[in-house]
């Protein structure tokens, strides 16, 4: 069932083919390294809801790395073509980059996100899983801490209500008057 698209082709058509009545879920793992454990638990997951079609940034892999079987993907994404990806997808499941939490958070998207750890070796050190705990006081924000809990993180993000917690493009004033007062000097 998996259709790979070469991170260096053109995906528009391959993603112009899940524009149906089926979520579309868009895994991202970030660009830096690949996550194999977050890649297997959405693929599996997908076998056993074929209902849910999935599209996956999966990072750069080798021949050591999981490659999903029900996943359509890719290695890469330009920053631009993901920003459109996530805007059209139902839900995004990606790891605890900052940087798909905060597109997501901008635009009102559901997100499950599955920190890295470093017990496994997929990161240096826990940042990722400080950020995951930060962030569930967000209602469009699941966490599943390990690959068991995917599921019923998805579950419990595909039935969010709609909601406007959209986080603004700036940072809050009291953030800003923290920094500028230390900066500054000032109590």
């Amino acid at each position: 069932m998996a259709d790979t698209v070469g991170g260096s082709g053109d995906d528009r058509q391959a993603w112009a083919n899940f524009q149906g009545p089926s979520p579309v879920i868009l895994l991202t793992v970030g660009t830096q390294l690949p996550f194999c454990r977050l890649v297997s638990a959405l693929d599996s997951w997908c076998a056993e809801h074929p209902e849910h079609e999935a599209f996956g940034q999966i990072g750069p892999i080798g021949k050591r790395h999981y490659r999903p079987r029900n996943i359509r993907w890719t290695d890469f994404e330009t920053p631009a073509s993901l920003a459109s990806k996530i805007e059209m997808s139902t839900l995004v499941v990606a790891h605890a980059g900052m940087g798909t939490i905060i597109s997501c958070l901008l635009s009102g998207k559901p997100i499950v996100i599955m920190p890295r750890r470093s017990d496994l070796q997929e990161q240096r050190n826990d940042h990722q899983v400080a950020t995951a705990h930060r962030l569930t006081r967000f209602p469009l924000v699941k966490v599943a801490w390990h690959e068991e809990e995917l599921g019923a993180a998805i579950a419990a993000a595909l039935v969010v209500e709609p909601v406007d917690e959209r986080i603004g493009p700036f940072a809050d004033k009291r953030l800003i008057a923290t920094v500028r007062n230390g900066i500054m000097g000032q109590q």
